[in-house]
């Protein structure tokens, strides 16, 4: 697995022109947050490949109902609509520790992730939600240091990016440097931000930006699901939720895309809008090299007023 870290400003990442403050939580105050359209569709594009280097497939995906399977490991892409998303959550893992075990993480963590769908597709608001995610990533993290304990490996994990909606809002959340962008008119932006010891040392003020860019630390990851022995337990970071509006498209990724892509290119193409979109995504990975694994999601917001 290769690690990338990036910043974005505050204008970049949240993507928006209007007032920040006017559309997101306070969470301090915890006043109401703005929604977005709560009528509308998603049009699903979900894309992976074991890439042209790994002798083994380490990433994972969950979309209700789908995910990896054996059957298709290597390389599998579909493209479908979903009536009524409220309630549902998209994830994409990323593996590592070598041999199977990065394979095996992933694949604790997706099945994880089923377990608790019930209980996401049922929660009433965004802080019960916070909570079922919340038991999640300490029971995966548990499980995961539980597996390696009896491979005897001292290390290993996987990542997590997972979007969720609710009442015509996104709510993301995220361990390692797996990757969540909103693509619109206006450009394409990075929600997340990659958990590395780079990062770590940006804010420090030990790197510049560049240093940091270039710096071999933007691959050493600080937080993933597996990193946390502890009894406490392990807590996903989160982000403001996001207004669900009219012809965005959320893109979840595992750095087997944005290691091999630029933000340009991949705005290009998602401008493009292609029918079976992660799987161009995942193409241009391939194009590049395809020196990791790769797997992408990318939702298109369809107003119920559009036609498809």
């Amino acid at each position: 697995m290769n690690y990338n870290s990036s910043r974005t400003g505050a204008d970049d990442f949240f993507g928006f022109t209007e007032d920040v403050n006017s559309i997101f939580m306070d969470e301090a105050n915890e006043a109401p947050v703005r929604s977005g359209i709560t009528s509308y569709r998603l049009r699903v594009s979900v894309s992976t490949h074991i890439g042209k280097v790994r002798g083994n497939h380490e990433d994972n995906f969950y979309l209700k109902g789908i995910y990896l399977h054996e059957h298709f490991r290597n390389d599998f892409s579909a493209t479908y609509t979903i009536d009524n998303p409220d309630g549902m959550c998209f994830a994409v893992f990323d593996g590592m520790g070598g041999a199977a075990y990065g394979e095996i993480a992933s694949e604790i963590a997706m099945q994880t992730l089923r377990k608790y769908e019930k209980q996401l597709a049922e929660a009433e608001n965004m802080r019960t939600v916070d909570q079922i995610v919340s038991a999640y990533t300490k029971e995966a993290n548990n499980a995961v240091c539980e597996m390696l304990r009896e491979k005897q490996s001292l290390s290993g994990g996987t990542t997590f990016a997972m979007l969720y909606l609710i009442g015509g809002l996104a709510k993301l959340y995220y361990l390692g440097d797996s990757r969540i962008y909103l693509e619109q008119e206006s450009g394409i932006s990075c929600l997340t931000r990659d958990h590395t010891l780079a990062n770590q040392k940006l804010d420090a003020r030990i790197y510049t930006k560049e240093e940091a860019e270039s710096s071999p630390d933007q691959h050493r990851l600080t937080l993933f699901i597996g990193s946390d022995k502890s009894e406490i337990g392990l807590n996903a970071d989160s982000r403001p939720p996001v207004p669900i509006l009219p012809g965005s498209k959320f893109m979840l990724c595992t750095d087997g895309l944005s290691n091999m892509c630029s933000d340009d290119e991949m705005h290009t193409l998602l401008a493009q809008n292609y029918f079976n979109e992660a799987a161009i995504l995942v193409q241009e990975a391939l194009n590049h090299g395809g020196a990791d694994n790769v797997t992408c999601i990318v939702l298109e917001v369809i107003s119920d007023e559009d036609h498809v």
